[in-house]
């Protein structure tokens, strides 16, 4: 069985606009050029992305490199999957299988 990865598409794809206004949960945009859509990224959301950005990841990797910047906090692995599922259907992330 081949372990799933996912990675985010070419980064020129995507136009990235971040907000940290508010410390404790700063916002981040992006529009992704391919499909003319936006989408509101809170900063669970944007690091999951930085970090599918720098290399490809298991689901359980990803858990683990979010205990980094995340350390106090219980990621559900549901919340995880259900954010790449919609990542990967929105075109933003891909799948290597």
């Amino acid at each position: 069985m081949t372990l799933r990865r996912w990675k985010m598409i070419a980064p020129d794809r995507l136009v990235w606009k971040c907000w940290n206004e508010h410390p404790t949960d700063p916002l981040t945009l992006i529009y992704h050029r391919d499909s003319d859509d936006t989408h509101l990224l809170n900063a669970f959301g944007a690091t999951i992305l930085k970090l599918l950005e720098k290399q490809p990841l298991t689901q359980k990797e990803l858990l683990a490199a979010l205990a980094i910047p995340f350390p106090d906090a219980a990621i559900p692995e549901y919340d995880v999957e259900h954010f790449l599922a919609t990542m990967t259907q929105a075109g933003i992330l891909e799948v290597i299988e």
